[in-house]
């Protein structure tokens, strides 16, 4: 409690009800784009966000396994790229 609030005997503020969440203006405003109560919007959403973890995409949405990311290995960087031009190489040579 500070020296102020002390000093005036002023009650400290009330803790909001649960369930209450503040939404910044500009998220109001997005929100409320096609005239739906704010309410209304936020669970739409939320209901959408959520299915979309549940269910994940397609094959045919997914990223081609040529643009993911290698997962780390525990190898040596060195080796595997050693590796990677062994291979290259050999598939040269077959062709």
């Amino acid at each position: 409690m500070s020296w102020l609030s002390s000093l005036f005997k002023s009650a400290p503020p009330p803790a909001p009800p649960p369930n209450i969440v503040e939404i910044p203006e500009e998220l109001v405003g997005r929100l409320n784009r096609d005239g739906q109560p704010l309410s209304e919007s936020v669970v739409a959403i939320l209901r959408s966000h959520f299915e979309a973890e549940d269910h994940p995409a397609p094959a045919s949405e997914q990223i081609p396994f040529w643009l993911e990311r290698e997962k780390v290995g525990t190898g040596d960087l060195e080796d595997q790229l050693r590796d990677k031009v062994t291979q290259r190489r050999a598939a040269e040579e077959q062709s």
